[in-house]
């Protein structure tokens, strides 16, 4: 059993249940909430884990998804905190954004540190430009004017990447909200001329812009990467061809590592990257569920039927980190530093 198991992100308790009690799924079903609109990074995620989970858990239970979209997030938060039992059927695909809102004290919120999780997916964020602007960075600091980003909203991962990423490397931005978090609409207004750059999740890349790249109508500038075991910034496996913001400040500073209120930011955020979105059961689900569902995630995620579907919707298999290495990266974004939070308040538009 995963040290985990039974606790939540701020180390709650899920249940005094016996660990030990059979459990079964036979002729359940078993909801996956993804608290934002179809086509995002966190439906993605659920699509792709409620096509093989099933198969994993003990009387193999049918496996939906149910999109919740609203609030940023927080709609979907307390469908699954306040709304369900805490019997396993309900379990909630949470992301990044909603841990900066979290620790910004955003109305909404205040449920997400007392969930159990039962794994997390890596993910890292990546700036698409329009080709006919280059990927010359001296060039793009010099612009008369500033590159326009499309973006989900403010306060989200993206909006951070977007102004930690391009304050590092000196590019001056203008930040455009309101688009959706599939990035279809964003790559289209960047064919129509009528933004520059967009910030993306990984799989969002993968799916809608890396086609435009191979077209030559876009460049990939940057990524944000993720924190290895080792503390070090590396590419994502889903943009291995795109150079991470630490890469492209290092060649504009001759290797030089940058330091200051913005490289301490990306790091931070870098760290969370390695389980942007956990999957998450109600606080008070019992122990012997939890052990169950995290060791059913822990074996689906390492399947050969789990690498090939993930492999056939994206360029490689999805990697993913069980409950133990989620929980302890949630734990320290959620716990940050008040100095921390004013970093992040500050860097991604939150108020």
């Amino acid at each position: 059993m995963l040290a985990a198991c039974s606790v939540g992100v701020n180390g709650g308790s899920s249940s005094t249940s016996k660990s030990d009690d059979t459990v079964s799924f036979a002729g359940k079903t078993v909801t996956l909430i993804a608290p934002f609109a179809a086509g995002g990074s966190a439906d993605v995620l659920a699509r792709l884990t409620a096509a093989q989970l099933s198969d994993f858990l003990p009387g193999k239970p049918t496996v939906v998804v149910k999109n919740m979209d609203g609030g940023a997030g927080s709609v979907g938060l307390n469908y699954v905190a306040n709304l369900q039992p805490a019997n396993g059927l309900t379990l909630g695909f949470f992301g990044a954004g909603m841990a900066t809102r979290y620790i910004a004290k955003t109305t909404g919120f205040d449920a997400l540190p007392d969930q159990p999780l039962i794994g997390g997916f890596p993910q890292g964020l990546v700036q698409p430009v329009r080709a006919d602007l280059g990927t010359d960075i001296p060039t793009l600091q010099k612009s008369a004017k500033p590159l326009r980003i499309a973006e989900t909203s403010a306060g989200g991962t993206g909006s951070l990447a977007a102004t930690v990423g391009n304050g590092l490397l000196g590019i001056p931005i203008k930040q455009i909200y309101g688009f959706s978090g599939g990035g279809a609409d964003a790559a289209t207004s960047m064919l129509s001329n009528e933004t520059d750059a967009a910030q993306t999740a990984d799989t969002s890349y993968d799916q809608t812009f890396r086609p435009y790249v191979k077209d030559g109508k876009f460049n990939a500038l940057f990524q944000t990467g993720v924190m290895n075991d080792q503390q070090q910034i590396v590419r994502s496996a889903l943009a291995p061809d795109v150079p991470t913001i630490l890469e492209q400040y290092q060649k504009l500073h001759n290797g030089a590592m940058p330091t200051g209120e913005l490289w301490d930011t990306y790091q931070i955020a870098a760290n969370l990257n390695t389980s942007n979105y956990v999957l998450a059961a109600r606080k008070g689900t019992p122990a012997n569920l939890m052990s169950t569902i995290q060791t059913a995630f822990n074996n689906m995620v390492k399947s050969d039927g789990w690498k090939t579907l993930t492999q056939s919707k994206l360029t490689v298999p999805l990697a993913a980190t069980d409950a133990a290495t989620a929980t302890k990266s949630w734990n320290a974004f959620l716990n940050s530093s008040p100095e921390q939070v004013t970093l992040f308040k500050k860097y991604s538009g939150l108020k």
